[in-house]
């Protein structure tokens, strides 16, 4: 920690890759290049790596987000914990560079979150986790 306050410029980053198969059929996906490298599946010159941006949270942040992924069952307090992921990464997002299936840029809105394929944004919502 360098200070009392979180600057609204501070960022975290998370990369990922896709790639395809050499018919362009199978996508694959990894937060980590060299798998996809290694694989005899991948059509090399289809890997592209991938950016997102965060920003880091505040405390109000991080209480907005708690209490979206909180539920009351029978007395109890339960988070869910899928609901957490997703709320942070819907609050944080700040920036990314992914595309639409037309090529065009989409907005880094929940909008668009919600239009990602499953294990894209499970990946997403994994690697901001071990950041965060």
């Amino acid at each position: 920690m360098n200070s009392l306050t979180v600057n609204k410029e501070d960022i975290m980053k998370i990369e990922f890759y896709e790639a395809k198969n050499a018919e362009g059929t199978v996508m694959y996906i990894s937060s980590k290049k060299e798998e996809l490298s290694n694989s005899k599946d991948v059509a090399q010159e289809t890997i592209k790596k991938h950016e997102v941006i965060f920003r880091k949270p505040n405390f109000k942040d991080n209480t907005n987000i708690l209490s979206k992924a909180i539920k009351v069952e029978s007395g109890n307090i339960v988070v869910d914990p899928v609901m957490l992921k997703y709320v942070r990464f819907v609050t944080l997002l700040k920036d990314w560079d992914l595309i639409d299936d037309d090529g065009m840029p989409m907005s880094p809105n929940s909008t668009s979150v919600d239009k990602l394929d499953s294990d894209v944004a499970n990946l997403i919502m994994d690697q901001l986790e071990k950041i965060i």
